[in-house]
């Protein structure tokens, strides 16, 4: 199942009016699900708005530009393989 590792900290601007998710996908064993790309899915479950966007080759991704807030949910699918990460909330220029 793979799975998508969220890393988020605050990054204090001026003028920042957004927020970012960043990630890797990996399996249950820890493995990172490379070099095949991964779809990964963004929706802000309040707003319905939706996000799709690939890994690289090394399994990451980043999605800019989120509207804070949330709460997000991330779906990660590939070689059919499915894992879900549920509940993110999102700060103001929160990467």
């Amino acid at each position: 199942m793979a799975a998508a590792t969220l890393v988020a900290c605050a990054a204090h601007a001026q003028g920042v009016t957004d927020a970012s998710i960043v990630g890797v996908t990996y399996t249950r064993t820890g493995d990172a699900i490379a070099p095949t790309p991964s779809q990964i899915v963004i929706v802000n479950r309040a707003t319905g708005a939706r996000l799709d966007l690939r890994t690289d080759a090394n399994g990451r991704f980043s999605a800019e530009h989120l509207t804070p807030g949330g709460p997000y949910r991330v779906e990660a699918r590939t070689d059919g393989l499915r894992g879900t990460t549920d509940g993110i909330t999102l700060s103001l220029g929160q990467r």
